[in-house]
């Protein structure tokens, strides 16, 4: 190649022609809202008939056009027809549960973790076995007694002794076993299994263990329930099938609709149940297929509930006949929510119930099982809660003072008195605060600790406020019993349902007395280090509420607080906390000392925690949070003190290179920020500024493990100094830059992939180039030194994808088509770059010719080298491209070397013609002196 000529260009002119054609916006613009037009002309004579000539709903939607199309069928006569509508009766949920409502499986696995046994458990070897069915006899009478002798299983069973986790496996089996032979036609063996299951609830031999093994057979009974009304579902679809109906019983269906064969079966399956013999699994059983009693027509279910509750007082044993109670109540929650009327009998009968834990036999019972009175009543206290919780639930006035009357006359039962406490609504509790506290200091020790009953009460109160005359006595009273506490554990339950009530109610005076007392107390003996949990919880509720990050961090026992979480792991979870908090709920920037310190620490501590065994996701959550709280830190025009504060930031996160970046960037922002405020001209004491903040970038990036983001913050800090007029540091951080293309590695991970490192280089270079337009050569190095030592390092380096070093390769034609304006596209105000500097002298342009040569004769080197593909037609669509529009088409040479790129590209493939003849039609198109020839040349 002879020689290389870059077109002269204006680029004033090529902006105007390059321009989109603008006009002013008009009322018409088509994603305004407007009324349709009929509306608007009526509009003048609406005042006298408003309600005729109003829009409909379904009017506006249909005329939006950016409307949601599904909007439309909310106002769809016809939508409402095709949803089942919801029935009245006793059996709908529909409305009746609401959130205030605690499930029954919410309870479940606390009192699954809270009642266990190191005892062994007896149970059966062989659920289902014993004798077949003897069928001698030849009256009726004889077959229906082999039959229920056969349900019963009354004869002697040999009895496993098994560990708690065996017994938990051997009932879960039995569920199963339960559904399978189910399905397999079974039933007599089914409700056999069922029937010998709940016999079990009648045995009490390890009384700690019972309200688990109420909970694990309870689930069978379920099962089996819902086992019979699927059967009569099912049975009532196939009815309807007979009869050449393709109807099925609906999900809210009522008796009227259940045909007779399916009604009969309901009949035959509860006369079963009435069978058998003993009082306890009949009550269960029966229990259990409540749901069914839908199938039967003129059953009244609030008789047949009340009928049950009577039932109940038959059976003996308190502790049974309790979990019997609330087992009825569980399911008629579930299946006929709207039925209360049984709810307060059989509460009363309840109560008569805990009467009897003073008689000889439970008193034997429990000392031959060494328990306390106070532990038996505990059992008692999953029963108690959830039968409270379903009489208290939005009951009337009348029914909360019966029970609140009951509670005072029995103030020997602490249970009770927690279950009163924790089922009443919260604003009931509230504003009998002071009343409860009473009914809690003559509770006496039996039964549950007074500390329980504490918590149960700070929980409602905290939901609900109490009055405001009494909120300081309620504070006072409470924490003068907590806080004589001796054990860590009463101590720190209290104070976890507490904590929200003086944030809530009073100042942070009260909260930080409230947090000394805390420190104070967990501090004894390092009782901190075993209840990690409720102090997370204690320092959650404070985040929760408390918001003002100033007010929080003002405390002075605050960050004691947060020493308490002494354990490594522990500790940066709190810190993490914290941090979220702060960025999800400080919405200013703040200046304030103790805010800007006390995060500094706290992101140091989760900072600290991170190691070579940290994934990558948490890396970048705690990168995260640290940024948050850099972005709020506010200086005002202190920037010394901004800086200063980047110093310490810089050692404290040096391990996180996002931290790192955006350190670096907000430092480049000062000296910007600095060069607004001087207006480009800076001082004596704004240069040193700027020059200390340089120093801390540049400083700063080569600690950074990411290569590509240090090229990257490289020319940026580069560009900032050109603009600054700290040129000298401007070449230190470009050619920074360029050394460290040489110890690139090949491949770099980028998210979690091993990726090739050539497109980052390509994209570092194209940046680099155009930063070296700007700054202008230094006076002690030769002429574009900078400009070849990027040309020479590119060049050196050995490139995996040669599509992306000819990337790179253009990007230096076009930043040395720049280099040959007389006027450069851009630069910084009161820097002489160098159009000004050389001005277009033949020994500057000479250079860069020369540069520009060898820069295609490297490009033509490539190209030969690559093999034909994909890769290569864009090299060589790209190269046409360049050189089409940066050289002087109108010179023969240069126009023949950009067409033979051309042709070598169309020979390549017909889209690589489309792409040629694009770059032809536009640059006809603007005029481009040479176009037409370059065209004739390409043909």
């Amino acid at each position: 190649m002879s020689g290389w000529t870059f077109r002269v260009r204006d680029y004033a002119q090529e902006a105007a022609q390059s321009a989109l054609p603008r006009e002013d916006a008009t009322n018409d613009h088509p994603l305004l809202r407007q009324q349709p037009q009929a509306t608007r002309a009526t509009a003048t004579t609406a005042s006298a008939s408003t309600a005729a000539t109003t829009p409909t709903a379904t009017q506006s939607v249909s005329d939006d056009p950016l409307a949601d199309p599904l909007s439309a069928v909310e106002d769809d006569p016809l939508a409402s027809s095709e949803t089942p509508h919801a029935t009245t009766g006793l059996y709908s949920a529909a409305g009746e549960m609401d959130e205030s409502f605690e499930p029954w499986e919410c309870k479940v696995p606390g009192i699954l973790a809270r009642y266990t046994t190191s005892e062994k458990l007896s149970l059966a070897s062989n659920m289902l076995g014993g004798k077949g069915p003897s069928m001698s006899g030849d009256t009726m009478s004889d077959k229906v007694k082999s039959r229920l002798e056969e349900l019963e299983g009354d004869e002697e069973q040999e009895l496993d002794e098994l560990t708690q986790q065996e017994f938990v496996a051997r009932i879960e089996k039995l569920s199963r076993d339960l559904t399978v032979a189910w399905k397999k036609e079974q039933r007599v063996n089914a409700i056999k299994l069922v029937i010998q299951s709940s016999k079990l609830l009648g045995k009490t031999e390890v009384l700690k263990f019972y309200p688990s093994k109420f909970v694990l057979i309870s689930n069978i009974l379920d099962t089996f329930g819902d086992l019979v009304y699927g059967r009569l579902v099912a049975k009532a679809n196939e009815s309807f099938a007979q009869q050449g109906r393709r109807a099925k019983l609906p999900v809210d269906f009522t008796p009227d609709m259940v045909p007779p064969g399916a009604r009969e079966i309901c009949q035959n399956w509860f006369f079963k149940v009435a069978s058998i013999r003993e009082l306890l699994p009949r009550i269960l059983v029966e229990t259990a297929m409540l749901n069914s009693y839908r199938f039967l027509g003129a059953i009244d279910i609030d008789a047949t509930l009340t009928r049950l509750t009577s039932q109940i007082r038959g059976v003996g044993d308190p502790l049974v006949a309790a979990y019997c109670r609330c087992y009825l109540a569980r399911v008629a929650v579930r299946v006929a929510p709207r039925a209360r009327a049984f709810l307060m009998p059989l509460f009363r009968d309840l109560m008569a119930t805990m009467k009897q834990v003073s008689t000889d036999h439970v008193r034997r019972q429990l000392k031959e099982q060494r328990i306390s009175t106070g532990e038996y009543m505990h059992i008692f206290s999953p029963a108690i809660d959830w039968i409270m919780q379903c009489v208290a639930h939005k009951a009337d006035a009348a029914t909360l003072r019966e029970i609140m009357d009951t509670c005072q006359a029995n103030k020997g039962s602490s249970v009770l008195l927690n279950a009163v406490i924790a089922s009443f609504p919260t604003g009931y509790v509230s504003r009998r605060a002071t009343q409860f506290i009473s009914l809690i200091k003559e509770a006496p020790d039996t039964g549950l600790p007074k500390f329980q009953l504490f918590r149960t009460l700070g929980l409602n109160v905290c939901m609900s406020p109490p009055p405001d005359q009494d909120r300081k006595a309620i504070l006072n009273e409470v924490w003068n019993a907590v806080t004589k506490l001796d054990a860590p554990d009463e101590y720190v339950a209290c104070a976890e349902a507490w904590i929200a009530y003086p944030i809530k109610y009073f100042s942070p005076k009260q909260v930080n007395t409230m947090l000394g007392d805390i420190v104070a107390h967990m501090s004894r003996g390092r009782a901190y280090s075993q209840h990690y949990g409720q102090l997370m919880s204690i320092l959650s509720k404070l985040l929760t509420h408390m918001h003002d990050f100033s007010a929080l961090f003002s405390m002075d026992n605050f960050l004691p607080f947060m020493d308490l979480f002494q354990e490594a792991e522990v500790k940066a979870e709190s810190a993490k906390s914290v941090m979220e908090a702060f960025a999800q709920h400080q919405r200013d920037e703040t200046a304030d000392q103790l805010v800007l310190s006390g995060m500094m620490y706290l992101c140091k501590v989760a900072h600290d925690s991170l190691n070579a065994m940290t994934f990558e996701d948490e890396r970048k959550r705690v990168a995260s949070l640290i940024i948050a709280f850099l972005t709020k830190a506010a200086f005002g025009r202190n920037f010394e003190a901004a800086l200063e504060f980047f110093v310490e930031a810089r050692g404290n996160f040096s391990n996180l290179d996002a931290v790192l970046k955006y350190e670096v960037h907000r430092v480049n922002a000062l000296i910007m920020q600095t060069h607004a405020i001087v207006k480009g001209k800076h001082n004596r004491k704004t240069s040193q500024f700027v020059r200390s903040c340089i120093a801390f970038t540049f400083i700063t990036i080569p600690t950074i493990s990411d290569y590509i983001m240090r090229i990257k913050l490289y020319v940026a800090s580069a560009c900032v100094a050109i603009v600054n007029h700290a040129l000298s540091q401007a070449d230190v951080f470009v050619q920074a830059a360029i050394d460290l293309i040489p110890d690139l590695p090949e491949r770099i991970d980028v998210d979690m992939t091993m990726e090739l490192i050539d497109p980052f280089i390509a994209d570092g270079v194209e940046t680099m180039a155009g930063a070296l337009l700007m700054l202008p050569d230094h006076p002690e190095k030769d002429r574009l030194f900078l400009h070849k030592h990027l040309f020479t390092t590119i060049k050196e380096r050995e490139w995996k994808r040669p599509e992306c070093y000819c990337r790179a390769l253009l990007s230096l034609i076009r930043m040395l088509g720049g280099l040959a304006q007389p006027s450069y596209l851009y630069g910084a105000d009161g820097v002489e770059a160098n159009d000004a500097l050389y001005a277009s002298s033949p020994k500057f342009m000479g250079d860069v010719s020369t540069m520009t040569k060898a820069v295609i004769e490297e490009l033509f080197a490539v190209m030969k080298e690559m093999p034909p593909g994909q890769a290569k037609t864009a090299a060589l669509c790209d190269t046409f491209d360049t050189l089409a529009r940066t050289g002087d088409m109108q010179q023969a040479e240069a126009a023949q070397l950009a067409a033979d790129f051309a042709v070598l590209a169309r020979k390549q493939s017909s889209d690589a013609s489309v792409r040629v003849q694009q770059t032809l039609s536009e640059l006809t198109r603007t005029h481009v002196p040479g176009a037409e020839d370059l065209a004739l040349l390409c043909a």
